[in-house]
């Protein structure tokens, strides 16, 4: 049992840092904002000022001269001299000018303003912002934010209560609480052979074993009180439901687990290895200068065959690294959304096919494919769709009680008809859609799915600012733990069939894959596209993009106006 402690420093060290710092503010940091709204000027530049009647007002005080412009943006001072004629001289500029008394503040009062009232102030409110917490986080003998607050029942000791022998069988786990319990009673004799009291008992089993039963007794036994106590967990969001899922991220190697996703790093591209039982599936090649990398971490897996290649839709981020990989493996059967479209890349994808003897399939929604012992359902698309992102082929993967469901570059329109046909899409790990962009993961579509992992496939630095934080911002919302390429390098996920297992190639804080600032991500936004040669501007999606060394980066839609370019007739409307 952890002991909870008292604060280790009283109340008093932490109003003397407030009093330390208000000193900071009266001696250092008022003085130095006063003196900075003032600009100082020699006697000159004030004589020159006023015979141009550049000059508001004047105030001629003991030791100097205090004026403004004639807009009163500005205050400047100089230094008093002998100047008789200076009176005519600011009467002829036109200027307001006096030479008034300086009342001084009584010194009592300039200590109860400066000094007294702030302490008070801040004490006071040190005082009602410790009661409030206080009380919201269940009284004075609670934990930090409710955690500790009393929610236990409590079991008074009786001489009529639980007894070992009321508990049936369990003969094992009653034997040696038995001997805890004579342990306690009589030390003595268990020490003098050298036996020590264990630290603590866990009793560990499924609801209805007699887990509480067993405990209420061993209390009985040495008549004590016994507390069933339950945790508090923090509330979560109101616009995305939590997730209830009885999976959980354990430690281990994903390599001992007979299933397997990789994501693969592939930069501002997307690539997923599933492994399960020896049978291998391939989802998306990154771009065509991904090819070679991706068949090199293939081999490395001692993948000899693919039972499945699945093309999510035709963007060369996507299909890129498909043909190095169809050249190289033998598969069984490629799937894509169209079988032909009119990049090279997605040519090349159908030429290796076509050498395999293979042709590329449309698979029907609702078709179910086994791997080893896992099953891959597709799920969408569920409609027709002239944006190409939203064609993408949306597999769930399931394996025992995980499940994974990948998404491709599914935006918020297909994610919308995915849910309301009313496919099963609740899953454990999601690939987040469309490299983290603002288009994907709406709240209706994250609230079906409920993840608990969340991973994003994306370029560092890339130039289209993704993982965007609006879509940050709605995985934090929803709990997801996300794990991203451009920071871990290659997340691979193993399962048990109860259980996953994580392994990343690189490390990254808590705070750098769920950055709570935008500036945190590392990832600069870049809302429009523009064409150096055309002048016209794209959002990222756009399927008519120029080639990288055409392209200009902007950041609104007002920038690229103002640089003289158009917006792309098919991506804005």
């Amino acid at each position: 049992m952890n002991e909870v402690k008292s604060p280790k420093k009283p109340l008093v060290y932490y109003y003397a840092i407030v009093i330390l710092v208000i000193l900071a503010l009266n001696f250092l940091a008022v003085p130095w904002l006063s003196q900075r709204q003032v600009k100082e000027v020699d006697y000159g530049t004030f004589m020159t000022m006023t015979e141009n009647q550049e000059i508001g007002r004047v105030e001629v005080q003991n030791n100097q001269i205090l004026f403004t412009n004639k807009d009163d943006t500005q205050v400047y001072k100089t230094g008093l001299m002998d100047d008789p004629d200076l009176i005519y001289r600011l009467k002829d500029s036109g200027a307001e000018f006096s030479s008034e008394i300086v009342e001084q503040m009584s010194p009592f009062l300039s200590f109860l303003l400066t000094w007294l009232l702030p302490i008070v102030f801040f004490v006071a409110l040190g005082q009602f912002m410790l009661k409030r917490m206080t009380n919201k986080a269940g009284g004075p003998n609670s934990m930090m934010f409710g955690l500790g607050g009393s929610n236990a029942k409590v079991y008074v000791k009786s001489a009529e209560g639980i007894k070992f022998s009321d508990v049936a069988g369990e003969d094992e786990a009653k034997e040696n609480l038995t001997e805890i319990v004579n342990y306690l009673h009589d030390p003595a004799k268990y020490q003098d052979i050298g036996a020590s009291m264990p630290k603590g008992v866990l009793l560990v089993g499924p609801p209805g074993t007699g887990k509480t039963l067993l405990a209420l007794a061993a209390a009985l036994a040495l008549g004590l009180a016994a507390c069933d106590v339950s945790s508090v967990v923090p509330g979560g969001s109101a616009d995305v439901i939590p997730n209830p899922s009885s999976t959980a991220q354990t430690d281990g190697d994903p390599a001992n687990d007979s299933f397997q996703m990789h994501f693969l790093d592939v930069g501002q591209a997307l690539s997923v290895l599933v492994e399960c039982d020896g049978q291998y599936m391939l989802y998306d090649g990154g771009n065509v200068d991904d090819g070679s990398m991706v068949v090199s971490y293939l081999q490395n897996q001692g993948v000899e065959e693919l039972q499945y290649v699945f093309c999510s839709h035709a963007h060369e981020d996507h299909v890129g690294g498909l043909a190095a990989a169809l050249a190289y493996f033998p598969a069984n059967h490629v799937y894509s959304p169209v079988t032909d479209a009119s990049t090279k890349c997605f040519q090349d994808f159908v030429k290796y096919t076509q050498q395999q003897d293979l042709q590329v399939e449309v698979p029907a929604v609702g078709t179910v494919w086994q791997l080893g012992s896992a099953t891959i359902t597709l799920l969408g698309p569920v409609a027709q769709y002239s944006e190409t992102n939203d064609t993408s082929l949306v597999l769930r993967v399931d394996y025992g009680s995980t499940s994974f469901l990948l998404t491709g570059d599914m935006e918020a329109d297909a994610e919308r008809d995915l849910v309301n046909s009313g496919a099963n899409l609740k899953a454990d790990v999601l690939q987040v859609g469309h490299h983290g962009s603002s288009t994907s993961t709406s709240y209706i579509f994250l609230n079906a799915v409920l993840p608990e992992m969340g991973v994003i496939s994306c370029g560092v630095n890339n130039k289209y600012g993704h993982p965007h934080e609006e879509t940050l911002s709605i995985l934090r919302d929803a709990g997801v733990d996300v794990y991203r390429t451009d920071l871990l390098g290659t997340v691979v996920i193993g399962s048990d069939g109860q259980n996953y297992t994580i392994r990343t190639d690189k490390t990254a804080t808590d705070a750098e894959r769920n950055p709570t600032d935008p500036a945190v991500s590392g990832t600069a936004q870049q809302a429009y596209i523009g064409n150096v040669n055309s002048k016209k501007f794209h959002l990222p999606t756009c399927p008519n993009l120029p080639a990288e060394k055409n392209q200009i980066l902007f950041s609104s839609y007002d920038e690229a106006v103002a640089a003289g370019y158009t917006p792309c007739s098919t991506c804005i409307k």
